[in-house]
């Protein structure tokens, strides 16, 4: 795997951008200068400006097309390889943000699932299960969640998320559920 640092500025902050070539040309993570507060994982649709101006680093996430779905993501030894490909040590103990948009919020949801000691929060957005689905745990439950959907979303429509928010909140989860009721199923930059 070749690894070339860019630098990319964004919001005043130098951020190094691995030029890491994945199968699909996805860009590799970006981690910004120190102090490193924590990872948003699943970064292909989240604003760089945010993260760099926020001091989280980005890392792409478990594909949702995979057979695992997220459920056997490895999520401290994927910190461990970011660390290794950065040279950033203190990458390997850093928290993540899981966020996902359609296809990409099952995944989210499965690592804070898997690991609620390591997830500071978890977003799903216009996303569905399609019938992957978990019982929450109250140790899921208490990792703060943001649930997104439109009321026009014919691709991933609502009910999913409406289910998995109230198992949450039933366990007093710190959880929010949003409905854009003229939204479509739309990516998170058009809805800036």
């Amino acid at each position: 795997m070749k690894i070339s640092l860019l630098p990319v500025a964004l919001a005043g902050v130098v951020v190094l951008r691995l030029g890491v070539a994945h199968a699909q040309g996805q860009p590799g993570p970006i981690v910004p200068p120190a102090p490193v507060k924590g990872v948003i994982v699943g970064s292909s649709h989240f604003p760089e400006s945010f993260a760099a101006s926020n001091g989280l680093a980005l890392m792409p996430g478990p594909n949702a097309a995979s057979t695992d779905d997220g459920m056997r993501y490895d999520l401290p030894a994927q910190l461990t390889k970011l660390a290794a490909d950065t040279g950033r040590p203190d990458a390997a103990f850093l928290h993540a943000i899981p966020n996902g948009l359609s296809a990409q919020g099952r995944p989210a949801a499965w690592i804070a699932f898997r690991f609620p000691e390591r997830t500071m929060a978890f977003v799903r957005f216009h996303s569905n299960m399609r019938g992957n689905v978990m019982q929450v745990n109250a140790a899921m439950a208490a990792v703060p969640g943001l649930f997104h959907g439109g009321g026009n979303d014919t691709t991933a429509g609502t009910e999913d998320m409406r289910a998995m928010f109230t198992q949450g909140r039933k366990l007093d989860g710190p959880w929010c559920y949003v409905i854009d009721p003229q939204a479509s199923h739309a990516r998170l930059e058009d809805r800036e």
